[in-house]
C-alpha cells in the first residue's frame, strides 16, 4: 500500500512525526488489536508499507497537530474514509489522505438526570450518524471518538451522537444487540468545520441494559 497526505488549503508546510496505523478488518477495529500495523510517514508526506496481508484495513493518522482531524481518505475514486481498504484483490492504487486544520471542537458535561450531578469520570462515546434514516452507523463507521465526561474533545466534521454509559464494557458499542434499545437516546449534534460546540449529555443508567433483545 502506497500513498500521501495531503494538507486542505495547504495552510502548513511541515508535519513531522505522523504515523499510519492500518487495522485488519476495518475502521471498527480496536488499535491495540493484534495484527495491526503502524508505519512512520516519510518527511514527504509519502508512505509504503509491504507485505499485507489480502484483507479490510482501516487507516489512522497518528501525531497530527492540534486542531487537525483526517477529512477524507480515498483509494482511487472510491472514498474509504468509512468503509477502509479492500487489499483482497490486491493493491486498490495510491492512497490518497486529505487532512484539515478545521477540526472542530466539542465541549460540555454530561450529568445523572436524576440528580442533576455530574457522573464520575465514565466514557462518553461519539458516533457518526447516518445521512439518512435514524440509527447509529457502525459498519461503515471508524471507532467511536471517546472522551470522558465534562471533557473537550476534537472531532471530525460530521454530524454525531453522543452517549454517556454506566457500568459497560468498552467493546460494548460493537454488538448492535446492545447498541439497538439505545438508538433513540443520547445527544445528536451537528460539529462542523472550525466550529466550538456545547452540549449536555444525560447519563445512561445501567438499568438500560435490561432492554436488551434477549
Amino acid at each position: 500500500m502506497t500513498g500521501r497526505i495531503r494538507v486542505d488549503g495547504e495552510t502548513i508546510r511541515g508535519l513531522p512525526g505522523l504515523t499510519i496505523t492500518l487495522l485488519p478488518g476495518g475502521p471498527t477495529t480496536a488499535p491495540n488489536s493484534s495484527g495491526y500495523w503502524t508505519s512512520r510517514i516519510a518527511d514527504d508526506r509519502t508512505f509504503r508499507i509491504d507485505s499485507l496481508d489480502p484483507n479490510l484495513y482501516g487507516i489512522q493518522i497518528g501525531g497530527l497537530p492540534d486542531g487537525f482531524y483526517t477529512k477524507s481518505i480515498r483509494a482511487g475514486e472510491n472514498d474509504v474514509t468509512y468503509s477502509g481498504v479492500d487489499l483482497e484483490y490486491g493493491a486498490p492504487g495510491q492512497i490518497d489522505i486529505l487532512v484539515s486544520p478545521k477540526a472542530g471542537l466539542l465541549s460540555g458535561a454530561a450529568q445523572n438526570p436524576n440528580t442533576t450531578q455530574p457522573p464520575p469520570a465514565l466514557p462518553l462515546f461519539w458516533f457518526r450518524r447516518k445521512r439518512s434514516a435514524s440509527g447509529f452507523s457502525r459498519s461503515t463507521n471508524r471507532r467511536p471518538l471517546t472522551s470522558t465526561a465534562a471533557s473537550r474533545s476534537r472531532t471530525w466534521f460530521r454530524r454525531v451522537h453522543g452517549l454517556c454509559l454506566e457500568d459497560v464494557e468498552s467493546s460494548a458499542w460493537m454488538d448492535p444487540d446492545f447498541m439497538k434499545p439505545l438508538e433513540g437516546k443520547g445527544e445528536s449534534v451537528s460539529v462542523g468545520e472550525s466550529a466550538q460546540v456545547n452540549v449536555q449529555v444525560n447519563l445512561i443508567s445501567a438499568d438500560s441494559e435490561k432492554e436488551k433483545p434477549k
